[in-house]
Order: structure tokens, then C-alpha cells, then sequence
């Protein structure tokens, strides 16, 4: 059974677009990083000491052992059974070994393998390389679980709408890892100065033709950008002195319209829709007047 997309939707600091992330992305194959270890010469001697980015990876000193071949079998076997270091494991191929995470990642890409030994061995080293995280989660082929994609959509709906409106991410998403998408509040809304508060509701549609269906999945957002202005304008126009005799009670309606401000970013990030149109409908009491409260 195919899996639903997966996504993000925030609102940054300026309150003037919603920031899209597909977190499915598509299919990339990992790579592990690799490098290598080459007994060049020697005949006596032992390798007391190899590190990779500053991490042992061997547990004792492994000693030359008949011929160079032997010696680089008898390291690949200390490294892949030194259980302290989890992040690496190694092969042989006569009188090289080679070092490979075990894990798909950059993290060891360009590290530095230091070898350490006593006698008359020499090396010829190849520090670690190569490393890709990939993305063996995302859509398309091999994953079996999620096949490639024929359409993405982000659907949205601003609070008050009855109807979605459509944003085609096709050619976004089915180039990117994790695709990105800035969907303007000018698009939106060419008169608005800042995001509407209240409940937008996303969806977004990926269509996979080859499995013939269609996945969703759906978000909601609670911005409280235009409370934020209020609150703004409300403090910078602020006089004190226009009405001296209820200067405090007026102090008093600022601290308790930024108390229900914190309640609604509360309310918003703990996604209760309900509180925080409760909290929106006495903020928009404050929002609706600008004249001195002395009664």
C-alpha cells in the first residue's frame, strides 16, 4: 500500500507567505562513504593504531603476519570486529583495505584515516569519500511503497473560504529531495498587507498514474499575524499623557491584550482550533477601537 505525502507549512517572521517543504521527496539512493587503507611495503612490525576522523576503529595492535596480503586480512578482520566503533566496517582485496560507513551519510565525507605502526610498513591511504544520505523513503523507482509521481498539488483554503485553490508543484517535487515553495500572501491576496488569522486549511495531492491513485494528506494553520500588528501599531501610537487621569487602566488593556496574544500562539501551536477562536474573537475586540478606555 502506498504511503501519504508528507509536508510542512509554516508562516516566517514578516507574516507575508506560508513556506511549503514536501518531506517525502523523491527517491535518491544512498552511498557510503568509503576510503581506503594500502600495505605498500613491510615485512615486520605491527599496526597498532587506525582512526578515522579522530575515532579508533581498531581494538589491539594487529602484528605482520607472513606477507603483506595476510597482514591486510588480519586488519579488515580487527576493524569489523571492533564493536566500539559501530559507525564503520571494512573488506579486503589482497593488500587493501577498505573502509565503509554503515550508515548512508556525508558526516565522514573528506575524514582523515590515520594509520599508526611499528616496524617497516608503509601505506598509501585514501582518506573517506563519496558519502549520500539518500532518500530511499521518496517517491518513485525501485520503492515499491511509493511509486513516481504524475501530479503534486498543494490545495489551500483561507478561513472563511468554501472552495480550495490549486497550486501545480509537479515540476518541484519530482526534482527535489525536498521540494520548497513560497506561496506569496500577494498571491493570495493582492490587498492584503498581512496573513488573515484563523484556520487555513492545506492539502496536498500527489497522483501516482502507475499505482492508479491518488494520495493526500492535510494540514491546518493557525496564523496570528495581524494581532501581532495590532498590537504594534496600538503600542507605537500609545500616548500616556492623552489620558492622564486612566493612564493605568489603559497600561492595563495593552498587557491583556498581549497576554491573549501569548494564549493564541498557544493555541496555535497546540492546534485547538476552537480556543483559538474564542481568544481571536476577544482580540478582535481590542483591534477594534483606538479611542482612550477611561470608563
Amino acid at each position: 500500500m502506498a504511503l501519504s505525502p508528507t509536508f510542512t507549512i509554516e508562516v516566517p517572521c514578516g507574516c507575508d507567505r506560508f513556506n511549503f517543504t514536501d518531506t517525502t521527496g523523491v527517491y535518491v539512493a544512498g552511498t557510503l562513504a568509503y576510503g581506503a587503507i594500502q600495505i605498500t611495503a613491510g615485512t615486520s612490525g605491527s599496526i597498532t593504531s587506525v582512526k578515522v576522523d579522530g575515532v579508533e576503529i581498531i581494538g589491539g595492535a594487529v602484528a605482520f603476519n607472513a606477507s603483506i596480503n595476510q597482514t591486510a586480512a588480519d586488519l579488515n578482520s580487527a576493524i569489523n570486529a571492533y564493536l566500539a566503533a559501530p559507525n564503520f566496517q571494512s573488506s579486503v582485496l589482497t593488500d587493501t583495505v577498505s573502509v565503509v560507513t554503515t550508515n548512508f551519510t556525508t558526516e565522514y565525507n573528506g575524514a582523515v584515516i590515520v594509520v599508526t605502526a611499528t616496524g617497516d610498513m608503509t601505506f598509501s591511504i585514501t582518506n573517506m569519500c563519496c558519502g549520500v544520505e539518500g532518500n530511499t523513503g521518496g517517491w518513485g523507482s525501485p520503492n515499491a511503497v511509493n511509486t513516481a509521481i504524475d501530479s503534486a498539488t498543494l490545495k489551500y483554503k483561507a478561513p472563511g473560504d468554501i472552495a480550495y485553490t490549486s497550486v501545480d508543484l509537479t515540476a518541484l517535487v519530482v526534482a527535489s529531495t525536498a521540494a520548497t515553495y513560497s506561496l506569496l500572501l500577494s498571491a493570495v491576496d493582492a490587498a492584503a498587507t498581512v496573513i488573515d488569522a484563523g484556520e487555513w486549511e492545506f492539502v496536498y495531492e500527489i497522483v501516482e498514474a502507475s499505482a492508479a491513485a491518488t494520495r493526500s494528506a492535510n494540514a491546518f494553520v493557525l496564523p496570528y499575524c495581524e494581532y501581532e500588528v495590532c498590537f504594534d501599531n496600538k503600542l507605537l501610537a500609545f500616548d500616556p499623557n492623552t489620558c492622564e487621569a486612566c493612564k493605568g487602566k489603559n497600561e492595563s488593556l495593552m498587557l491583556s491584550m498581549r497576554a491573549h496574544i501569548e494564549a493564541l500562539k498557544a493555541a496555535a501551536d497546540n492546534g485547538e482550533t476552537s480556543k483559538f477562536e474564542r481568544i481571536m474573537a476577544l482580540l478582535d475586540k481590542y483591534c477594534a477601537t483606538d479611542k482612550c478606555k477611561c470608563s
